[in-house]
Order: C-alpha cells, then structure tokens, then sequence
C-alpha cells in the first residue's frame, strides 16, 4: 500500500502534500514546525486513533487522503472527527464509516485483509513514533491508546485461533479482580472492628427504601396478570374478527340461517365483559402501589432537601452496612488460587498455540537477528533461542544497541507481513536518528531500507538530510499550513 497524496483543510485553508512511491523526506532545519504532525496526519486519515500534537487538533479539520492499495486500487478517504468516506477510485464504489466503531472494517479494505489479530496489530509495523516507538520491541503502546502484542501478531500471519482462549481468559480475569475486591473489602472490615466504630444505621431514608423495595415486589405479579389477560383479550378480539371475516352462518332444521358472529355465539360477549373487568381491577390495583411509590419517594426528595447529610454521616452508614456483609477470607483466598492456576493454564495453552508454528517463529527470529548483526549489534544481545523473540528482559539493552534492535524487530514484522500475508505497509519513522545513535548506524539502517525494502514506501521525517538517490522532500519552513493552497 502506498499514500499518495493528503490535502488538509483547516476552515478556509488548505495545503496538499504529494508522495513518491519509494522515497520521501519530511524536512525541516528547525524542530517544532509541524513534521510529527504531518506523518500523525497520515495515520489520522486512515482511521487511526492518533492524538494531537500540542497545536494542532485533527478533530477540526477535515482530511482527503489518496492512496494506492497492494491491488492497485486507487481509494479516496476523507476523514472529519469520527466519520470516514472511501471512494473506490477504480471501482466507482463508494463506502462510509463510523470510527472508532466501524475502524476495523475500514483498515480491512486498506490493508486487504480482514484478521483481527493483524489489523489490530499492523501499526507497529508500519510506524516508529518518535516518543514511543523507539522504545516498543515486542508489547507495549505504538502511539496513544494503540498498542502491539508480538503473540497476537503471530497468530494473526500464521492463522493461530485462539478466540475462543482468550474468551475463557478475559472471564477468568475478570472473577478474579471481583474476588479481590471482596478480599479488600474484608480486609476494610477487618479495620473497622478493630476500631470499634461500627453502629446500627439504619436511616429514615433506608425505610423508604425497604417500602419502596415492598411495593415495587408486589407490583411485580400484577404486572404479569396484566399482561397475560391483554394478551387474552387481544385473541379474543382477534377471534372475533376472524370469525366476522369468514361469514359463517348456521343453518337449523328448519333451514333457517343464523350468521356466526360475537352475538349469535352464547357466552362470547359476558366472557369479554369479564375479562375487562378483571383487567380494571388489575389496573386499579397497581396504579394504587404507583402512588403509594410517589408518596414514598417524594418523602425521600423531601427528606434529602431538609437533612443534607454530613460527611461522618456518610461514612458512619458505609462502615455500617460494610460490617453486615459475611465473608469467608479463607473461601475467597482458595478461590483466588484455583482461579490464577486456570489463567496460567490458559495462559500456557495459549502459549503453547501460539508457538506452534515453527517455520514462522525461526523466520521471524532470524530477520531479527541478521538485522541486529548487520547494525554491528553483539551476538550477545541477541539469543540464538527462538524464544528471544518474546522476550520481555529490556533492562539489559540501552542506547544505541536498543535502538537497533527495536528497528531490527519492527524491520522482521514487516517482512513476515510481507512473505505470508502479502501486505506491503508503508515504512513511517519519526526522527530516527536518537541521541546516542551514530551516522554509522544511521547508514546501515538506510542500506537495509534501500536493498530489502525497494517495494515499500518509505516516509522519513527528520531535520536531519540522508543519501538517498530519488528522495521526495517535503519542506517545512515555519509551520505546517504556512504554503496553502
């Protein structure tokens, strides 16, 4: 996929930015003038959840975004706030989205691939923030509240489904942060008794409730009978007018002819009556508990206007009501224990999927340690294991050597995209030259680019100029809307 060209338009302001497909240089002499800006810009015209940048909100401007899929489709998306419009260019076709509710459906048509697990994770890839991005090897956030996890990624190219797992996961986890809270709830209790603190609270305001609760129990069969001699009612009336409808007559002995209708059928109309009746009755019956819940809460209004209550007051009736709720410590602690064993089960399993296909991890795991070696990176830092690829020992790494090894992984995932799921992402890096990384490593990171990946666009923004033939600059002088259109 390559973007094209991005017009921006601020009220009556506008400014286009044309892209070549291999090379291009987001340049400015001076930080600050809106370079970051500009390549958020591109990601916020495809639907991503980007922030703005301290002067710059994209949520007031409108976005026309031109680009070119992997199938050579030419799509035109306009983007403003929260909707999105496609234009298939080649096909004539038109689509609208709703983001974020609809943003995976729009990435899928982008990207050419509807599996969740890569369109969740295809930002990673394809962009290196300049605050977050050169810190993120293998989880962690991309940009805002975008996040990558390695596992997810892998199991997305390799076909891995793990729904269902992680389904039972997210439960699991779930049962256990409300099990905890009730063993701090204990644990509240627990402090409180030993103050001696705790008194029978029990307000005019709780008895109105308790009435309230009463009442609305009583009411609650009633609305069933209700509804159940509606429904008796309304078939009765419909038999009526069924049998209006077929015009059925009764011929005696005599060969006289009576017609079948609600006044020749014996007992047809006395049942109706009845059935009325006992829904008035009903009716009556819970419009009296409606205004006895009226008279009830509009004591509780008045209650709560004259005796505003006081802080100690408040608390005095949570310490309260806490020391009335009996619970077993040693109950919930078990079930704590039986609860983390099936998540770290789970856990394992899902590991254990995941790792499965071998071909893909050894793939993956040597891009990244040939990258690594040809930056001048020490075998040392880089495990033979294939398991290095998940690993989540960072404290080791520092500076330069960090910095290489997090452009060699992001360099692996894009090549994984490209060899099993044939998605050419475009390559986005926000200031790539870090504090402590040299022009030597500068030099070998932009030969890699240049000799293994010629197919994909290349988007660099810096202040900093490289030695690429055929380089697209984009200038920025003062600020990011100063040339308009």
């Amino acid at each position: 996929m390559r973007l094209k060209k991005l017009k921006i338009i601020f009220g009556l302001f506008s400014r286009t930015f044309y892209f070549e497909d291999n090379y291009n240089l987001i340049y400015s002499k001076k930080n600050s003038v809106g370079k970051t800006t500009l390549l958020r810009a591109l990601l916020y015209s495809l639907g991503f959840n980007i922030p703005n940048t301290k002067n710059f909100k994209f949520e007031e401007c409108k976005f026309e975004l031109t680009i070119n899929t992997d199938s050579n489709k030419d799509l035109l998306i306009k983007r403003r706030d929260v909707y999105c419009y496609v234009q298939n260019i080649t096909d004539s076709k038109e689509l609208y989205f709703s983001i974020p509710a609809n943003v995976q459906e729009l990435h899928s048509l982008i990207f050419e691939n509807n599996n969740k697990n890569i369109i969740d994770n295809i930002l990673a890839p394809m962009y290196v923030d300049q605050e977050k991005g050169w810190t993120l090897l293998n989880r962690g956030v991309v940009i805002g509240s975008i996040r990558f996890n390695i596992d997810k990624f892998i199991q997305g190219i390799g076909d891995i489904n793990c729904f269902n797992l992680y389904e039972e996961l997210s439960y699991i986890e779930f049962q256990i942060k409300k099990y905890r809270s009730m063993l701090s709830v204990a644990n509240y209790q627990n402090q409180i008794n030993k103050l001696n603190k705790i008194t029978e609270y029990d307000s005019y305001n709780d008895k109105l409730e308790k009435e309230i609760a009463l009442l609305e129990f009583e009411k609650r069969p009633l609305i069933i009978e209700q509804e159940r001699l509606m429904n008796v009612l309304k078939k009765n009336m419909g038999f009526r007018k069924y049998i209006t409808d077929m015009k059925l007559h009764v011929i005696d002995e005599n060969g006289n002819r009576t017609p079948v209708n609600e006044k020749t059928i014996e007992g047809f109309k006395d049942n109706i009556n009845y059935i009325a009746a006992k829904i008035n009755i009903v009716n009556s019956k819970i419009s009296n508990i409606d205004k006895m819940i009226q008279i009830y809460k509009r004591k509780q209004l008045t209650d709560n206007l004259l005796f505003q209550t006081e802080t100690e007051d408040i608390i005095s009736k949570f310490d309260s009501d806490i020391s009335k709720i009996n619970i077993n410590y040693i109950s919930v602690e078990n079930m704590i224990k039986k609860l983390e064993n099936q998540r770290t089960k789970l856990k394992s399993e899902i590991d254990q999927k995941t790792k499965s296909n071998n071909q893909l991890i050894n793939e993956l795991h040597n891009y990244i340690s040939n990258y690594a070696k040809e930056m001048g990176v020490d075998e040392r830092y880089v495990s033979a294991s294939n398991d290095y690829i998940f690993t989540s020992d960072l404290k080791s790494l520092s500076g330069a050597i960090f910095h290489c090894i997090v452009f060699a992984f992001r360099l692996a995932y894009i090549k994984i995209l490209e060899d099993y799921k044939y998605i050419n992402v475009p390559i986005i890096l926000d200031s790539p030259r870090g504090k402590e990384v040299d022009d030597m490593n500068i030099h070998k990171m932009i030969e890699i680019l240049k000799r293994d990946f010629s197919n994909h666009q290349l988007i660099i923004a810096s202040i900093y100029n490289y030695d690429i033939d055929n380089l697209n600059i984009i200038e920025l002088k003062n600020c990011l809307m100063e040339d308009f259109d």
